[in-house]
């Protein structure tokens, strides 16, 4: 499950493609490189035991990565840009990358579709990392809870019980 920055007025394709100044069809000059959060983390160290939310660290979204590929996000991902084009899954990762890195449109957005992209990918543990990195900017973090708890339930029961992971009303 994803909910869209659209849902919050905010166009997606718009900031993928118009302020990128590439068209749904066009395809990002090489080389193309992965959406990385943890460069764009203010004062923190990318370690196992660098906590992401409270009780919850790198190493526990490290430890089930084998059948983490969400394949159920490919409709959404792939028709991202509009325009009725299948886009590839690397040059949408290199198009999140742009906007973060030329810091086009709110954290937020660049964060949570970085995960996203993680996610679909395989990797929990990047996408961890942007929803932390999204959760940095205080607007619309409702987004980042929503994929924070999907990865949660797709790492399984026995990791939620192992680290006793809540978050509270207080905690958000």
């Amino acid at each position: 499950m994803f909910i869209p920055p659209d849902n919050k007025g905010y166009s997606t394709s718009y900031i993928l493609t118009t302020l990128l100044a590439l068209s749904p069809t066009e395809i990002s000059p090489l080389p193309w490189s992965e959406p990385e959060c943890g460069a764009y983390l203010e004062g923190e160290t990318i370690t196992d035991s660098m906590e992401l939310f409270p009780n919850l660290t790198l190493s526990d979204f490290s430890k089930n990565d084998q059948n983490f590929h969400e394949t159920t996000l490919k409709k959404y991902f792939t028709s991202i840009l509009g325009g009725g084009s299948k886009a590839l899954i690397g040059d949408i990762g290199q198009r999140i990358s742009t906007i973060m890195r030329y810091q086009i449109g709110p954290k937020w957005i660049s964060g949570n579709l970085a995960a996203l992209y993680w996610r679909y990918i395989g990797k929990p543990n990047e996408a961890g990392i942007c929803l932390k990195f999204a959760l940095s900017d205080s607007k619309n973090q409702d987004l980042a809870f929503i994929q924070l708890s999907q990865i949660t339930m797709r790492l399984g029961p026995t990791l939620i019980h192992q680290s006793q992971f809540r978050i509270t009303f207080l905690d958000i």
